[in-house]
C-alpha cells in the first residue's frame, strides 16, 4: 500500500534521534533517512535523550510522512534497565522499553499497511518482533546492526576487574544472544565494514547467508577545506584536535590515554603544541584533563570544521573502535593529516597506505609530526590526496545503494 506521498511506506526505528548528525551513530542514521526519503514514505520512531535535540524534531518531520519521538530520561531508563539483571536479558535492550513506542508502531503499521521496516541497531527490534501486532503484519524487516555491539562489551570486560568485568561480560553475552535472535527473523543484517560483518559471521555462523555490510560515508560538500573559517586557536598555536561525543566511553578512554601518555612527550619536544578535545557532554574525566599543560576541552561547538581547518593534524588514538570512524573520514575530507591508531583505521583501507599510516607510540607520533611542523611554518598542513580518496570511496549515495536495494527487493 503506498504512503501519502505515493511512495511505498517504510517504518524506520532508531535508538537515538537521527539529527543533528553530530556523532557517529546519528551521522549514519541521518544519511540513511535522507537517502531513503527519496524512495519511501518514511514513518520514523525514535528516542530523544538530549533535551537540546527536541528543537530538531521539526527538521526530521520535513523528511517523514509521520514521526514519533519518545523522551528518554537516562537516569529513569537506567533504573528500569537494571531489572534485566534479575533475568538473562540485555540491559541495553531493556533500556529502550516503551509502551508508547510500541503503541505507535502497532498503530501505524496496521493503519497504513506498512510491509517493510528498517531497524537501526538491535535494541529497537522488540517493537516488531514476531508475536507483536506490528511484527505479524510486516513482510520484510531489515536490521542495520552497524557494529557488533556485544563485542564492544566483551572488550570493555577485558579491560576491567571485579564487578565491572562481570557486568560487561554478562552484557556482552546477553546482547549477543539478542543480536543473533533478531538476525534470525530479519531478512537481512547489515554491518558497517567487511571486518565487522566477518566478525559477526564468526559469532553467528548459522546466519552467515543473511549478513552483509555497507560502509559509512562522508558529506564531502559540507566537509571541505575553507581557509576563511575563523581560527579558534589563535595564530601562534599548533593544535592537535580530537572530535567526538565526549560522554562515549571509547572516546573518553582515547583522549585520557593520549593526554596523559603521549601528549606530554610530544609537548616536551615541541612546547608550541596544544591538544584540543572538541565535542559535547565531556565527562568529569575529560574536563579534568585541562590540568595537563596544553590540553583544552571545548564542550559542544556549533561547527567542528574551523577546528579541523586550522589544526596541525587530527588525532584518533582509539583503543576500542568498532566499524568506520566518522571523525577520521571527516578530517580526511577536510584534507587534514590524521594521526590515528590501528583500531581507528579499521574499515578505512587507504591506498596507497603511506597516505595514512597508523601511529601508536609517542615516538611514532613524533616521527609523523616532524614534517607537519616543518610545513606549518607557512600554513596549516593539508593532504589533498586524502580528500580525493574519500570523495572516490565514501560518497553516501554510493555506500547506501546496497541498503536501498535490499529494502526494495520484490
Amino acid at each position: 500500500m503506498p504512503g501519502q506521498t505515493g511512495k511505498p511506506p517504510l517504518l524506520y526505528l532508531t535508538h537515538r534521534i537521527p539529527y543533528p548528525p553530530n556523532k557517529g551513530d546519528k551521522i549514519r542514521s541521518w544519511h540513511i533517512l535522507r537517502h531513503l526519503a527519496e524512495r519511501f514514505s518514511i514513518y520514523l520512531g525514535t528516542y530523544v535523550d538530549d533535551p537540546d535535540d527536541w528543537v530538531h524534531c521539526a527538521v526530521l518531520r520535513q523528511h517523514c510522512t509521520d514521526a514519533f519521538f519518545v523522551a528518554r530520561n537516562p537516569t529513569m531508563h537506567r533504573l528500569v534497565a537494571t531489572s534485566a539483571l534479575l533475568g538473562r536479558g540485555s540491559i541495553s535492550v531493556a533500556f529502550y522499553q516503551s509502551s508508547a513506542m510500541q503503541a505507535w508502531v502497532d498503530r501505524v503499521v496496521t493503519d497504513v499497511g506498512i510491509e517493510t521496516a528498517l531497524l537501526f541497531c538491535s535494541p529497537v527490534a522488540p517493537f516488531v518482533a514476531p508475536g507483536t501486532r506490528a511484527g505479524d503484519s510486516l513482510n520484510r524487516v531489515v536490521l542495520d546492526l552497524v557494529d557488533v555491539d556485544s563485542e564492544k562489551f566483551r572488550e570493555y570486560a577485558q579491560a576491567r576487574t571485579g564487578l565491572g568485568r562481570w557486568l560487561f561480560r554478562r552484557e556482552g553475552r546477553a546482547l549477543l544472544e539478542h543480536e543473533k535472535a533478531t538476525s534470525a527473523w530479519c531478512e537481512r543484517t547489515f554491518l558497517v565494514t567487511p571486518e565487522e560483518a566477518a566478525l559477526y559471521r564468526r559469532r553467528a555462523p548459522e546466519l552467515s547467508g543473511t549478513v552483509d555490510f555497507f560502509s559509512n560515508g562522508v558529506d564531502t560538500e559540507y566537509f571541505r577545506p575553507d581557509p576563511t573559517f575563523p581560527n579558534p586557536f589563535g595564530n601562534e598555536l599548533k593544535a592537535l584536535v580530537f572530535t567526538g561525543a565526549m560522554d562515549y566511553t571509547p572516546n573518553v578512554e582515547a583522549v585520557e590515554s593520549f593526554a596523559t601518555s603521549v601528549f606530554p612527550v610530544l609537548r616536551s619536544r615541541h612546547p608550541e603544541l596544544q591538544f584540543w578535545i572538541v565535542g559535547g557532554k565531556p565527562t568529569k574525566t575529560v574536563t579534568e584533563l585541562t590540568s595537563i599543560s596544553g590540553v583544552e576541552v571545548t564542550g559542544r561547538v556549533a561547527d567542528v570544521r574551523p577546528y579541523l581547518q586550522h589544526a596541525l593534524a587530527a588525532v584518533a588514538p582509539l583503543k576500542i573502535a568498532r566499524g568506520v570512524q566518522n571523525k577520521v573520514l571527516e578530517a580526511m575530507a577536510m584534507a587534514k593529516p590524521v594521526l590515528a591508531s590501528t583500531n581507528a583505521l579499521t574499515g578505512i583501507d587507504v591506498s596507497p597506505s603511506d597516505l595514512l599510516e597508523p601511529v601508536e607510540t609517542p615516538d611514532e607520533h613524533l616521527l609523523a609530526l616532524t614534517p607537519l611542523l616543518n610545513a606549518a611554518a607557512t600554513a596549516p598542513p593539508t593532504c589533498e590526496a586524502l580528500r580525493l580518496w574519500v570523495e572516490k570511496r565514501f560518497a553516501w549515495d554510493s555506500t547506501l545503494a546496497t541498503l536501498s536495494s535490499a529494502l526494495l527487493e520484490s
